[in-house]
């Protein structure tokens, strides 16, 4: 969501893990309601069945596109068993700033990471 200043809602680095666990078994990025929602795709699903999930905020972000860039660096990292994106590294719209939409991140945050890989492309 995008408020009047023009800046999106914090957006958080999150990981899944089964209650009483430490390894996280799924990375992803958005706001925090989109961390909690349940609603998931069927890898994730067939993977959890009926157990207890618990969610790890990792890290915030004002930038969406920051967000979604370090979401991809850890799971290249991490080899989560139920993400398949990313596995070889962040895609190339990834590391060109560009957000879960299709757009490149011109969000306005200081640290705004679409601006940042705009300005290294010209």
């Amino acid at each position: 969501m995008r408020f009047a200043h023009g800046h999106y809602e914090p957006q958080v680095v999150y990981g899944h893990r089964f209650s009483g666990t430490d390894e996280l078994f799924h990375i992803g990025s958005g706001s925090y309601g989109r961390a909690i929602k349940p609603e998931r795709g069927a890898p994730w699903v067939e993977y959890v069945g009926d157990r207890d999930v618990e969610v790890v905020i990792i890290e915030t972000y004002q930038c969406p596109a920051r967000a979604r860039l370090r979401e991809a660096e850890l799971i290249f990292e991490m080899q989560p068993v139920t993400n398949h994106h990313h596995r070889n590294g962040p895609h190339k719209q990834v590391l060109r700033g560009f957000t879960k939409q299709g757009a490149r991140c011109d969000c306005g945050a200081e640290d705004c990471y679409g601006r940042e890989a705009a300005r290294r492309e010209a």
